[in-house]
């Protein structure tokens, strides 16, 4: 019976090889958890009948998979946040996304918001205009509604501070005393 269900989710895996990468890590996920909640399942056996003999290499990549899932969430997470397409992320002078931009243009629309900026950098105005043409139209290929596509050219996160500014606001920093809701004062100073 459990070599069985092994079998199963073996042919489930193999029908996988279409579905986006995340999607088919969770579901390998899924397809250990169900093997593992199947042999816990069995009533009435002994011990020995209710554990599963699983490959060793099948438990190796559900291995890599637990600590290579929390690194690339992270990384979906800071592109999400960043929602920025640079220089890097087109083929040299040319507005083919380069397979990092591809991946990158499927998180941002995988949001389903369309908002994005694209720096211009050293390209040329007709270059310029067709990279975002570009990611537009992967936009609408990864199934972004045409009316929430807002593009445009600025900085991660919006204009930012200038240098003097984030400087004093440093200084202020370091020279004003924290009060925390109990009233004590912090010393920011690191311990001097």
């Amino acid at each position: 019976m459990n070599s069985m269900l092994f079998h199963e989710a073996q042919k489930a895996e193999s029908s996988w090889s279409s579905v986006p990468l995340p999607l088919l890590r969770r579901g390998r996920l899924f397809v250990i958890g169900l093997v593992t909640l199947a042999a816990g399942c069995a009533s009435n056996q002994t011990d020995r009948d209710r554990t599963v003999d699983v490959p060793e290499t099948f438990m190796v990549e559900a291995d890599r998979e637990f600590v290579r899932s929390p690194f690339e969430d992270q990384a979906r997470a800071g592109v999400v946040r960043s929602r920025t397409i640079y220089d890097y992320h087109f083929e040299p002078y040319e507005a083919r996304l380069t397979p990092l931009g591809v991946r990158t243009v499927e998180t941002i629309a995988g949001t389903g918001s369309g908002r994005l900026s694209v720096r211009r950098g050293t390209a040329s105005s007709e270059l310029f205009d067709a990279r975002i043409e570009t990611v537009r139209e992967r936009l609408l290929r990864e199934g972004v509604a045409a009316e929430r596509i807002v593009i445009v050219d600025q900085a991660a996160g919006g204009s930012g501070v200038d240098s003097v500014r984030a400087i004093e606001i440093q200084k202020d920093v370091r020279n004003n005393a924290m009060k925390i809701p109990t009233g004590e004062i912090l010393n920011n100073g690191g311990g001097q």
